[in-house]
């Protein structure tokens, strides 16, 4: 499969050229406070990923003090098990997706001010959100003026279900950071689906399992904007799940590293519960082309390279683009499958004003 993402790569740079501007630019990082940060007055530090979190109650406002059942420290060395599984989640997740050839996005040029990730342990209503801005919060403890790119999770997840065996959120939010890395269309219906994907490296296959059996691709433009109307529906999610099964083969085996399959949480469980990470290559050379999609719209627009508006970046009017550039990767990998082929033809249809749709 290497060497189909090289093919693609290269194909790529010379449909689209390589743009000075574009790697030259430098986006700030933005200087920021905030009350809610300013009361986590602790952190663990695992290589570039800093966990901050807090176990006493404010003076006033929302406490993000730990619950009770996310204090224990079993190994006795002062980190509460939950922080340190948090960031063994992180780190591992982080190795993987780079290990399969994922572009980190602390090495990215959009990124290229960042020196962390930090991730929040925060009292708030979701269960974990990644922000797609480089910053730096200076007045908060333990964090220095360092630029970082910020993940929060919630601090409530363990009353929910035990992490190490029903969690997957900190990786799903640590792609998204890679995603931001590489391209700035940000869709739901592409971003989301992805990173429910990118889980599967954590998940055992019995557990939202990967298979798709009963699920064929679109063939219709109006099964494409059923996908887009519901980012987080199974047929959405899906999407990619089916594309590895029906192109999978051609990536042949690849094994995430054994180092990695050997890492285990404090409670001795496995972070990876699947020594693949099924379409990886699809789902990667999709989002290095997306990187150079975006290189273009910036040029044409005459928005800033790396730092589009947020209504700029979250935009249906990338939608067909979006899709042809999945069809381009299809189609450099060569699939003859008829549902593949009809897929293809849907992708063809997205933007044609004639078909209309109940």
């Amino acid at each position: 499969m290497k060497s189909i993402i090289f093919s693609i790569c290269v194909f790529v740079l010379i449909l689209f050229g390589s743009s000075t501007q574009a790697a030259e630019a430098i986006v700030p990082c933005a200087s920021l406070s905030s009350s809610n940060l300013n009361k986590l007055d602790e952190v663990y530090s695992l290589g570039e990923i800093r966990v901050f979190y807090t176990r006493k109650n404010p003076a006033s406002g929302t406490s993000h003090k730990l619950p009770a059942r996310s204090t224990a420290d079993t190994n006795n060395n002062h980190v509460p098990d939950f922080v340190e599984n948090i960031a063994l989640q992180a780190g591992i997740s982080r190795e993987a997706f780079n290990s399969l050839g994922f572009p980190d996005p602390l090495e990215s040029a959009r990124y290229r001010v960042s020196k962390r990730i930090d991730i929040n342990l925060l009292n708030f209503s979701g269960n974990g959100v990644a922000y797609d801005k480089a910053v730096r919060y200076p007045s908060a403890p333990n964090r220095g003026n360092v630029c970082t790119l910020r993940i929060d999770i919630s601090v409530n997840l363990q009353d929910k279900a035990p992490f190490t065996t029903r969690w997957f959120i900190v990786t799903h939010e640590m792609f998204h950071l890679f995603q931001y890395g590489q391209t700035l269309f940000k869709r739901r219906w592409m971003n989301e689906a992805t990173a429910k994907w990118a889980e599967y490296a954590l998940r055992p296959r019995s557990f939202y399992p990967l298979g798709t059996p009963t699920y064929t691709l679109p063939k219709t433009k109006c099964e494409l904007l059923d996908i887009v109307a519901s980012p987080h529906s199974a047929r959405a999610n899906r999407l990619w799940s089916r594309l590895a099964d029906l192109l999978g083969l051609l990536e042949g085996d690849i094994r995430l590293d054994s180092d990695l399959l050997d890492a285990r949480y404090v409670d001795g469980n496995f972070v990876l519960k699947d020594a693949t990470l099924e379409g990886s290559g699809i789902v990667n050379a999709v989002y290095q082309t997306l990187g150079a999609e975006d290189d273009i719209v910036s040029y044409v627009k005459g928005w800033p390279y790396h730092d589009w508006a947020e209504s700029n970046q979250t935009s249906s009017t990338h939608d067909p683009r979006i899709f042809q550039a999945i069809k381009r990767v299809i189609v450099q990998i060569n699939s003859a499958d008829p549902e593949v082929t009809g897929f293809l033809d849907a992708i063809d249809q997205f933007d044609d004003p004639g078909i209309s749709c109940p």
